[in-house]
């Protein structure tokens, strides 16, 4: 299922692609070796000051997600937003990966500011989402929904059962 059609932008060129593997693969490596201060490294400082509760939820998200052996299918959706505005470039990512752990399948979500010539703070993740496969109809909607700042995992949906 390609999700992309929701949401405008345009095919990743091969370095972007080889940036949003690279990036899947670090996470993988994180959340498998249960390195927070490493996967909060990677999130913008936007990301960190809009989210809510940041350092919260990624303790929370460490808590609970707790599969291995993580694995994807490199033929997944993901856009690159790109442009100028006020004559400032920028560059954004969104990508959607099937991904398939010992323990259950699920589907990362994540955004990615690359280069944001109006704004460097915002450079880096901005949102990663996990939720269970089973699930991700009812919280993969609509992509303005699921951009949010910071880290969530929804282990048994969004209200938690």
């Amino acid at each position: 299922m390609i999700l992309c059609s929701c949401y405008g932008g345009r095919t990743p060129e091969k370095g972007e692609k080889q940036l949003i593997e690279t990036r899947i693969e670090e996470i993988f490596d994180m959340l498998e070796m249960k390195d927070r201060e490493r996967l909060s490294d990677l999130f913008s400082q936007v990301a960190k000051t809009n989210s809510h509760s940041f350092d919260e939820d990624i303790k929370t998200f460490f808590d609970q997600f707790d599969d291995t052996e993580l694995s994807y299918d490199k033929d997944e959706a993901y856009t690159v937003d790109d442009g100028t505005e006020s004559g400032k470039y920028f560059k954004k990512i969104t990508v959607w990966y099937h991904v398939t752990g010992k323990k259950a399948k699920y589907r990362f979500f994540f955004v990615e500011w690359v280069k944001n010539e109006s704004d460097p703070q915002t450079i880096g993740l901005y949102t990663l989402r996990i939720v269970r496969e089973e699930d991700a109809e009812d919280q993969f909607i609509n992509h303005d929904q699921m951009e949010l700042p910071g880290v969530y995992f929804h282990p048994g949906g969004i209200d938690g059962k």
